[in-house]
């Protein structure tokens, strides 16, 4: 697929890391990916300014697939992938304001309380229903952070 309109071929895919992550693979949403073979290496370009045109595109698919099933909207899988895909074009501060406000506050998916290795303590938090609330947009930062879609000092998503 010629993602950016130069005549050279992109390969497009997704993120899979986000499946599973915070939800069912049903329920999650993984983020769009471009690579180009450079030197026989692919080479992960997605970031590059010339794709942006491409991933509002696909931003714009995926907030239509949501706004046709409402319930996407308040799922952590769905909500991870699509702040991460708002990120890719620079529109972090606005997902994260309705993430914070959708987010389901419910689930243990893919939160330290949801470990089932018992050589692994559960945070203290996990006994504490307010605290418990609040680890699915820590643990979403850190993995946005991890993942290269978040700056570490990025403040619009504290």
């Amino acid at each position: 697929m010629d993602a950016d309109g130069d005549g050279n071929v992109e390969l497009v895919g997704f993120d899979n890391r986000f499946l599973y992550r915070f939800d069912s693979y049903a329920s999650s949403l993984a983020p769009t990916q471009i690579f180009n073979l450079r030197g026989g290496k692919l080479v992960e370009v997605t970031r590059e300014e010339r794709f942006k045109p491409w991933l509002r595109t696909e931003l714009a698919r995926m907030e239509k697939e949501a706004d046709e099933h409402p319930d996407s909207w308040k799922s952590n899988g769905f909500l991870a992938g699509w702040v991460a895909q708002k990120a890719l074009v620079g529109e972090q501060a606005d997902a994260w304001q309705r993430m914070s406000r959708s987010y389901d506050r419910e689930t243990e998916w893919g939160l330290p309380c949801d470990s089932t290795d018992e050589r692994k303590p559960k945070p203290v938090a996990c006994n504490d229903a307010k605290a418990k609330q609040e680890m699915f947009p820590r643990e979403l930062r850190a993995f946005l952070v991890k993942s290269g879609y978040l700056a570490a000092n990025d403040a619009a998503t504290r």
